[in-house]
């Protein structure tokens, strides 16, 4: 079944045997033509893993952080709690580039923030010192969310566009121009 960039979604087969278009380019390339093992599976596995931690298209873990999501990618997909993910960061962001709108991507990266701010306040303890900046770090996180709200919004828009049951595109009429 296709999902988004991928001609088939299947983390029990070989990335690469299944989606042959990566294998030309880039850091996808890079990693291919590196990886000596038989059938290229260590980096076919490795690929599954940057699908499942940055494509849209697979909600299985759209509800919980990124650090939720390394974790569980690296302990039940991987098998690998030690699995340094930033050796991979530079195809991590080239999934991103291929995989995801210009929107996507903003909210990606506002979505990361926002956990980096709840991290960061979680671990901070009020203090006599510092509960000014805490209290006004906590106001504005609603800008944020709301900035990230509004996105999703527009991104569930921009993927409902054109959508009909079927899959077939809509009339003019359906599409309000008449």
């Amino acid at each position: 079944m296709k999902k988004g960039i991928l001609i088939e979604y299947n983390t029990k087969k070989n990335f690469w045997e299944l989606n042959t278009q990566f294998k030309t380019c880039g850091e996808f390339k890079t990693l291919y033509d590196e990886d000596k093992s038989k059938k290229k599976a260590n980096s076919s596995r490795i690929m599954w893993a940057v699908a499942l931690l940055v494509d849209p298209h697979d909600s299985m873990y759209k509800h919980i952080s990124e650090e939720e999501k390394r974790g569980i990618i690296e302990t039940d997909f991987l098998k690998d709690s030690d699995f340094e993910w930033n050796k991979y960061e530079n195809v991590v962001s080239e999934y991103e580039k291929f995989s995801l709108s210009k929107l996507q991507r903003s909210g990606r990266g506002y979505q990361l923030k926002l956990e980096e701010r709840e991290k960061f306040l979680l671990s901070t303890p009020y203090t006599l010192d510092n509960a000014k900046d805490l209290d006004m770090i906590l106001a504005n996180s609603k800008k944020l969310i709301d900035l990230i709200e509004d996105i999703n919004a527009k991104i569930e828009k921009e993927e409902g566009e054109g959508q009909t049951k079927g899959g077939r595109e809509e009339s003019i009429t359906e599409k309000g121009i008449i």
